[in-house]
């Protein structure tokens, strides 16, 4: 009786997985959670038993492989008898995507890396575009997640003047922030015009508002096209060129 009951629970086609259920994502696809479930359900456990079989299946291991591909909040994997694996989750905040090394990588307001971006056109649109302008890669290696590293006054400065500009509307072209640490510098670069420099060691909002008059009075329209560089960065002038 005991080995027949052990077959039937282990080994029975009625307790193999064949509906897996994905709850909670938004930007993440469905089919990305469901490959990783798929993938473990094809390997072993304890050398015997088969990860397709609703007992034996491991979620601690299926939890780790998402959260060190996926870095969300909240996320729950349940068993459902006979046959069904149930995955839910709550995506993070996404602040901007971080440009680096040809690859573009969606990060919270932590600086955590959530996950790669395949292609960035529709994305662009909506989050501002971050760059490390250092050969030195940023990402990092925490115990489980990848995380951006830089001074805290670096990511908080980045992050309000990111907020700030896409607010106002300042600009109609497409846009992307520098990262210049060694200069204690952020770099807005314009596609179509010119690159305007930001000391995070100077007062944000006075920055902001030279930028604002200087705009509204002496570089209108296409003029402001044609300027190759705005520097705020000393005191009360501003340099232009």
């Amino acid at each position: 009786m005991i080995v027949g009951i052990g077959w039937l629970l282990f080994f029975h086609s009625f307790f193999t997985i064949n509906n897996i259920e994905i709850s909670g994502g938004q930007r993440i696809e469905e089919k990305k959670i469901r490959e990783v479930i798929q993938k473990q359900l094809l390997e072993t456990r304890l050398m015997f038993f088969n990860q397709s079989n609703i007992f034996t299946f491991n979620k601690e291991e299926a939890r780790q492989e998402i959260i060190k591909r996926y870095n969300v909040e909240d996320l729950r994997i349940n068993k459902r008898l006979p046959k069904t694996i149930a995955v839910s989750f709550v995506e993070k905040t996404i602040a901007g995507i971080w440009f680096e090394k040809d690859k573009y990588y969606y990060i919270d307001d932590g600086g955590y890396i959530l996950y790669e971006i395949e292609t960035l056109e529709a994305e662009a649109k909506d989050f501002a575009v971050f760059k490390n302008k250092g050969e030195e890669t940023k990402i990092k290696q925490d115990e489980i997640f990848k995380k951006v590293v830089m001074r805290d006054d670096f990511l908080d400065f980045l992050l309000i003047l990111a907020k700030k500009v896409k607010e106002k509307a300042v600009f109609n072209q497409n846009y992307i922030f520098t990262i210049n640490e060694t200069e204690s510098t952020i770099e807005i670069n314009i596609i179509e015009g010119p690159t305007i420099y930001f000391n995070i060691e100077e007062n944000l909002d006075k920055q902001s508002r030279k930028l604002e008059i200087l705009l509204s009075e002496k570089l209108k329209g296409e003029e402001f096209k044609k300027i190759e560089y705005i520097d705020l960065r000393f005191g009360d002038k501003i340099y232009y060129k």
